[in-house]
């Protein structure tokens, strides 16, 4: 990760044929110090300074698109309020409203899943613990109130 004039951009420098003429510097790919991974990995810190001073010089979507049009995996590092509020957070419906019993509407992380068949839904949000007890106890369990209470009177709920 890297900082560039306004944002931090994460890169990875691979391939480092392509790499290294992204980002000025096509002679470092003959340079004998960085010919394998190897050589590259040991050497990391001077290759940091040197990916940090060309990203310094620029903004983080200049250097993205740069990368981009290199074939260079990057991105551009979001903050939360950015990443919630991308429009590809908002198309694929990561964020959606749904109610809570004591907060109204609010807004929690949608499904990843996206099937065409069998799509994803967030039906409700997480409520508090014990919320679906009553619920629990008498209509999956079968629970009478008397039993109830005598397990909640010793302890056991």
């Amino acid at each position: 990760i890297y900082q560039a004039k306004d944002e931090h951009i994460y890169i990875i420098g691979t391939p480092w044929e392509r790499f290294a003429p992204a980002i000025g510097r096509p002679d470092l790919v003959a340079d004998p110090r960085y010919q394998s991974g190897q050589d590259r990995i040991s050497r990391q810190d001077e290759l940091d300074k040197i990916v940090q001073e060309w990203v310094g010089a620029r903004t983080a979507s200049e250097a993205y698109e740069a990368m981009k049009k290199a074939g260079i995996p990057s991105a551009l590092v979001r903050t939360v309020d950015q990443a919630l509020e991308d429009p590809q957070t908002l198309v694929r419906e990561m964020l959606v409203e749904v109610e809570h019993p004591t907060l109204g509407k609010i807004r929690v992380v949608g499904s990843p899943l996206k099937l065409s068949e069998t799509p994803g839904k967030v039906l409700r949000p997480g409520y508090p613990p014990g919320y679906d007890n009553k619920e629990v106890y008498s209509t999956l369990l079968g629970l009478t109130q008397t039993e109830v209470e005598e397990l909640r009177r010793d302890g056991v709920i």
